[in-house]
């Protein structure tokens, strides 16, 4: 499905997007345990990329999107990772033509 998806990244994440010809945005996430050892971590590390897509939501409408954790970001602080997520929104949204 996501074999013609758009790409864009940083050092942590790694986030897919393609049009889904709905009339919302919808999120899916791959954070694998290699990269987050402990569940606690893991979940954190889920609940705030849900928090800052449901934030952006509106302007990510019409959008399937996964967000691919690349590293262990335990260590990161959570206004550091929304910042990160942020910019990596607006990327994918200009790379798939939603303004």
């Amino acid at each position: 499905m996501f074999s013609s998806a758009k790409r864009s990244g940083d050092e942590y994440f790694s986030v897919l997007g393609q049009n889904n010809e709905q009339p919302f945005a919808r999120l899916g996430l791959a954070i694998a345990r290699k990269h987050t050892k402990t569940a606690v971590a893991r979940n954190r590390v889920k609940r705030l990329i849900r928090e800052s897509f449901r934030l952006h939501q509106a302007e990510l409408s019409g959008l399937d999107i996964v967000v691919i954790l690349r590293r262990n970001i335990a260590k990161m602080t959570n206004q550091d990772m929304f910042q990160r997520l942020e910019t990596l929104w607006q990327k994918i949204r200009k790379q798939c033509g939603v303004y």
